[in-house]
Protein backbone atom coordinates (compact mmCIF):
# COMPACT_ATOMS: atom_id res chain seq x y z
CA UNK A 1 0.00 0.00 0.00
CA UNK A 2 1.19 3.38 -1.06
CA UNK A 3 1.66 6.08 2.10
CA UNK A 4 1.55 3.08 4.69
CA UNK A 5 3.69 1.64 7.34
CA UNK A 6 3.76 -0.53 10.15
CA UNK A 7 4.46 0.52 13.75
CA UNK A 8 6.58 -2.17 15.78
CA UNK A 9 5.19 -1.39 19.51
CA UNK A 10 6.10 -4.83 21.39
CA UNK A 11 8.79 -3.00 22.88
CA UNK A 12 8.06 0.65 23.19
CA UNK A 13 7.25 2.08 26.77
CA UNK A 14 5.42 4.70 25.52
CA UNK A 15 2.34 2.93 24.15
CA UNK A 16 -0.60 1.76 26.88
CA UNK A 17 -1.34 -2.02 26.85
CA UNK A 18 -4.44 -0.98 26.15
CA UNK A 19 -3.85 0.89 22.49
CA UNK A 20 -0.97 -2.29 21.22
CA UNK A 21 -2.53 -4.00 18.70
CA UNK A 22 -3.66 -7.92 19.22
CA UNK A 23 -4.73 -10.76 17.64
CA UNK A 24 -7.58 -13.10 17.91
CA UNK A 25 -8.36 -16.00 15.67
CA UNK A 26 -12.18 -15.37 14.75
CA UNK A 27 -14.08 -18.20 12.73
CA UNK A 28 -17.65 -17.65 11.31
CA UNK A 29 -20.23 -19.13 13.64
CA UNK A 30 -23.69 -20.44 10.77
CA UNK A 31 -26.23 -19.28 13.55
CA UNK A 32 -24.47 -15.71 13.71
CA UNK A 33 -24.61 -12.90 11.18
CA UNK A 34 -21.45 -11.28 11.42
CA UNK A 35 -18.29 -11.95 13.92
CA UNK A 36 -19.95 -9.82 16.33
CA UNK A 37 -17.90 -6.54 16.38
CA UNK A 38 -18.00 -3.21 14.45
CA UNK A 39 -14.46 -1.39 13.43
CA UNK A 40 -14.39 2.32 13.69
CA UNK A 41 -11.73 5.08 12.45
CA UNK A 42 -10.52 8.13 13.45
CA UNK A 43 -10.87 10.58 10.98
CA UNK A 44 -8.15 12.79 11.94
CA UNK A 45 -5.38 10.01 13.20
CA UNK A 46 -6.72 7.47 10.54
CA UNK A 47 -6.12 4.90 13.25
CA UNK A 48 -9.03 2.04 13.28
CA UNK A 49 -10.33 0.52 16.59
CA UNK A 50 -12.72 -1.59 17.94
CA UNK A 51 -15.87 0.47 19.23
CA UNK A 52 -18.12 -2.05 20.24
CA UNK A 53 -18.34 -5.98 21.07
CA UNK A 54 -21.70 -7.55 20.93
CA UNK A 55 -22.22 -10.27 23.61
CA UNK A 56 -22.48 -13.90 22.63
CA UNK A 57 -20.68 -12.96 19.49
CA UNK A 58 -17.60 -15.11 17.91
CA UNK A 59 -15.77 -11.91 18.71
CA UNK A 60 -16.59 -12.31 22.17
CA UNK A 61 -15.56 -15.63 22.52
CA UNK A 62 -11.95 -15.20 20.65
CA UNK A 63 -11.32 -13.04 23.40
CA UNK A 64 -11.77 -9.75 21.32
CA UNK A 65 -12.20 -7.08 24.07
CA UNK A 66 -12.35 -3.28 24.13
Amino acid sequence: MSGSHAVDVDDDDDVDAAFRPRLCLLKVWPDFDGYGFDVHINDKTRINYVGKVDTGSPAEAAGKYL
